[in-house]
């Protein structure tokens, strides 16, 4: 992200850069106990599952890959 953000000041462009920043540590901390004391399920879901879930984003814009040079 830095990269594209020091090309792009570089060349004089213009650009938006989206990145995603999740996760609260202090939030985590219960799952990361059950990891580490082996009491963490792995959950796999359905193919229902998960095609119901991609269901939501049916609407939603495509991303566009951006142009290498």
């Amino acid at each position: 992200m830095v990269d594209e953000a020091l090309k792009a000041k570089e060349a004089g462009e213009e650009k938006v850069i989206l990145f995603n920043y999740s996760g609260h540590g202090l939030l985590d901390l219960g799952a990361y106990d059950k990891y580490f004391s082996g009491q963490l399920e792995n959950y796999e879901l359905s193919d229902e599952e998960l095609s119901a879930s991609e269901s939501v984003f049916a609407d939603f814009p495509k991303p566009q890959r951006m142009k290498s040079r």
